[in-house]
């Protein structure tokens, strides 16, 4: 409606959509568009300049979730993460480039930075940063961290799974891009943060990497385990059996490597409690002998098969 897309939001209205933004269009909003708004989900685009600027914006007070996905420059990045201005954001998507994460000890070091709780990177997650994020008692409220294309090292790994100060990380998405040593990392690791969600996806998994976390006692507390490759045998045979999956809800083995004889394992698992199991782009999703037992085992609605408008191969 027109008057909610030119007056203000009253206190106890749904936050609208994530806006999709420029940095001058956000500096333009006049403050009675916000002051009586709840916090607002904007995505912003704009050059170095622009970023610097939005770093003096007021504005940003208004807001609740921020996504940059433009690269950007050293100093416009230190600008914004250092920003007095970001008091209130409780989710951070930092984007395109390395620069973001280069920035990320002016985020830990910046005393107004204090809600944060969510914090998202695409670009230029490495050893230092996951140094910075793991040693700084300032990220000890984030609940949930994810990162895309990162180049971690299993040192790095290791970094964020022994961290004294995350202590309620609750989701953790680490794309397996480090190897079979990063996972023995993981597995090697006895956290202080119980995790519910964590996404191990990536092709580079190794079927005894995915029993590694199978068997890793930090799994006790996941309800939601993505993990992929070529989790073929080993991997499932060992979350079938493992006493720290029994409290699984779902688990996403989309794009993995699981045949029939996998399958088979998790459908004669006596401890596994899912109500999701995703195989979609899977040898077992297009296996009837396969899809039979697991349906049986766990029932028709729980099984997921195929992405919408994805057909049984031949």
């Amino acid at each position: 409606p027109r008057a909610l897309r030119t007056a203000a939001f009253r206190r106890g209205f749904v936050s609208p959509q994530p806006q999709r933004i420029s940095t001058e269009q956000f500096r333009s909003l006049t403050t009675g568009m916000l002051a009586a708004a709840p916090a607002w989900d904007y995505e912003i685009a704009g050059d170095a300049r622009g970023m610097s600027a939005l770093a003096r914006c007021p504005h940003l007070l208004r807001v609740g979730a921020l996504k940059f996905w433009t690269v950007t420059s050293r100093t416009a990045a230190n600008n914004l993460l250092g920003s007095k201005y970001l008091r209130n954001v409780r989710s951070l998507m930092l984007g395109v480039g390395n620069e973001w994460c280069r920035a990320l000890p002016v985020l830990a070091a910046n005393a107004d930075a204090t809600s944060l709780v969510e914090l998202d990177t695409y670009d230029g997650f490495g050893d230092a940063a996951a140094a910075v994020v793991s040693g700084s008692p300032a990220f000890g409220n984030l609940r949930t961290l994810r990162t895309s294309h990162h180049d971690l090292s299993p040192a790095g790994v290791a970094s964020i799974f022994n961290s004294r100060h995350l202590t309620a990380l609750t989701e953790l998405t680490l794309p397996t891009w480090y190897g079979d040593e990063g996972v023995a990392a993981i597995a090697a690791s006895r956290p202080v943060f119980a995790l519910r969600t964590l996404n191990l996806y990536g092709a580079w998994t190794s079927d005894a990497a995915a029993a590694q976390v199978a068997n890793w006692p930090g799994l006790e507390s996941v309800r939601d385990l993505t993990i992929g490759g070529h989790t073929e045998l080993l991997g499932p045979r060992a979350l079938a059996a493992s006493p720290y999956a029994r409290n699984l809800r779902r688990l996403d083995l989309t794009m993995s490597g699981l045949g029939q004889a996998g399958a088979l394992a998790l459908a004669r698992s006596k401890t596994l409690d899912l109500r999701v199991l995703e195989i979609k782009t899977t040898p077992a999703a297009d296996d009837e002998t396969a899809v039979t037992a697991l349906m049986k085992r766990f029932g028709k609605d729980a099984l997921k098969l195929r992405y919408p408008g994805q057909h049984k191969r031949t």
